[in-house]
């Protein structure tokens, strides 16, 4: 049997989850994105279970990446947003914050590791702003 590693919703008066608020845990790290014509890769710390996206001005993209993926090619690493060609895992409307828990990339045997690798989750991920604005992500 597999913990958990995602951090818990905030609990209520009534002791039931609060859906949609954000996470009571403080940021492992907060990166920003201003202006891109080219998206830019961010190596996730070891204990991050969950992301946090704010797409500011405009929409954003992101891609999860394999370790295979980024030693492979800077083109494997794109994230390519126009609409005959896009690759992206996820699209964000513009203004706007969205919570995501990083997916398992892969299956792990050791116990000593951060949560993150514990669990065999993504460890990478490529942003990109689509048009003139910014990208704020928080890792949990």
């Amino acid at each position: 049997m597999s913990l958990n590693p995602y951090p818990n919703p905030p609990i209520g008066k009534s002791q039931a989850p609060i859906q949609g608020a954000a996470t009571h845990a403080t940021a492992k790290a907060v990166w920003a994105s201003d202006n891109k014509a080219t998206s830019s890769i961010i190596i996730l710390t070891d204990n991050t279970t969950f992301l946090e996206v704010g797409a500011i001005g405009a929409g954003a993209a992101i891609k999860f990446l394999t370790q295979s993926t980024v030693d492979s090619s800077v083109a494997g690493t794109s994230v390519i947003s126009a609409a005959g060609t896009a690759n992206a895992d996820h699209f964000f409307a513009p203004d706007t914050i969205n919570k995501i828990a990083i997916p398992v990339a892969y299956q792990v045997q050791t116990s000593i590791v951060g949560a993150n690798v514990q669990n065999g989750l993504y460890k990478h991920i490529a942003i990109k702003s689509l048009g003139a604005s910014s990208v704020m992500v928080n890792e949990f």
